[in-house]
C-alpha cells in the first residue's frame, strides 16, 4: 500500500475510538446514559457512559479487519475469496468505502447519544 492509504486506513481505524475517548473526558456526561431507543423515540435501554467505548472498539476492530484485507486483496483474490468483484481495484474501493461508512456511522451514533444525554442531564 501506498503512505496515503496507509495514512487513511489508520484514520478509519483510529476515528471511532478517538471521537468516543475525547466524548468521554471533554463533556460532563451522566453516568447512565440512554444507550438505544424504540420506534416510537423513547429510551428502551439505558447503559452506562463507558458503554460508548465498546462500540467504538467493536467498530474500530472492524476497521482494521476491511485495513489488513485491503493491504492483502492481492492474495485474497489468489485464492479466489473475492466474490462478486471482478477487479482488485474494484474490491479495494468496497472495502474503503465500508470503512468509511463504519467510521461515519459510529461517529454519528456516538454524536447523537452524547448530544441526548446531555440534553436530558
Amino acid at each position: 500500500m501506498k503512505p496515503r492509504e496507509w495514512l487513511g486506513w489508520i484514520a478509519l481505524v483510529l476515528l471511532p475510538l478517538a471521537i468516543d475517548f475525547t466524548m468521554l473526558a471533554a463533556l460532563p456526561l451522566p453516568d447512565t446514559m440512554a444507550m438505544h431507543f424504540g420506534l416510537d423515540g423513547a429510551p428502551d435501554r439505558w447503559g452506562s457512559k463507558f458503554e460508548l467505548l465498546i462500540v467504538g472498539g467493536i467498530m474500530s476492530g472492524a476497521n482494521l479487519l476491511m485495513a489488513l484485507m485491503y493491504w492483502k486483496i492481492e492474495a485474497l483474490f489468489a485464492m479466489g475469496l473475492v466474490n462478486g468483484i471482478k477487479t482488485i481495484r474494484g474490491a479495494r474501493i468496497v472495502l474503503w468505502a465500508t470503512g468509511a461508512l463504519i467510521a461515519v456511522l459510529t461517529v454519528g451514533a456516538s454524536i447523537f447519544l452524547v448530544s441526548t444525554a446531555l440534553a436530558t442531564a
